[in-house]
């Protein structure tokens, strides 16, 4: 059970790789560009097929683990058998994070949008949308190893408001709640960039 739970290793090792690179590329290769109306909003239509759809069917008891990797930095947290959550090599000085709290939050994540593959888009498509590389990744396992939640996060929204993201369970790029990721962006001390303006020069200016 132990080499299970470890079997992530290191988030940057070729695991992650290649689910960004072999795994989630050709996926957002295949991905139309939205309605410029959809664009602006970074939210889902008032259509019960569209509205906000909850990503995860587990729930926070079920975690044993969360791994955090952005620009370089990796922060990983265990929880120990009397339910407190702890992390080994933890250094002095690095920003406090309630796991239990924001796992309980994550599990809750729900898909505002998710951009549908249809047609094809520009080799540049993945920046375009913060995911080359990505802003964030975040893997969680349960007490048997299995993998309970693993995300490539991007850039925010133009509104602010949703970040676009990847996840291996599903085909298309997510939009989902910025909140949800701030506290672990915060844990790793990695500042957090404003949305990028609507109608800006540059791939953050174009439609998502």
């Amino acid at each position: 059970m132990n080499a299970a739970r470890h079997s992530g290793g290191s988030l940057a090792t070729l695991g992650w790789s290649l689910l960004l690179v072999a795994g989630v590329a050709a996926t957002v290769l295949q991905l139309r560009d939205p309605a410029p109306a959809e664009a602006a909003s970074g939210h889902a239509h008032d259509d019960a097929s569209a509205r906000p759809q909850r990503l995860y069917a587990w729930d926070v008891e079920q975690a044993r683990t969360l791994a955090l990797a952005a620009d370089g930095r990796e922060r990983r947290f265990e929880r120990q058998a009397d339910g407190r959550w702890r992390e080994p090599g933890a250094r002095d000085g690095q920003p406090e994070l309630d796991v239990q709290a924001y796992l309980a939050m994550l599990s809750q994540a729900r898909v505002d949008r998710e951009l549908a593959r249809q047609g094809t888009t520009a080799p540049t498509a993945l920046a375009d949308y913060g995911l080359a590389p990505p802003r964030l990744l975040l893997q969680v396992r349960g007490a048997d190893g299995a993998e309970l939640a693993r995300l490539a996060v991007g850039q925010r929204t133009p509104d602010g408001y949703g970040r676009y993201a990847l996840a291996p369970q599903r085909d298309g790029v997510l939009v989902i709640a910025h909140y949800q990721f701030g506290a672990a962006l915060q844990a790793l001390g990695v500042a957090d960039p404003a949305a990028p303006r609507q109608g800006a020069s540059g791939p953050a200016g174009r439609r998502p």
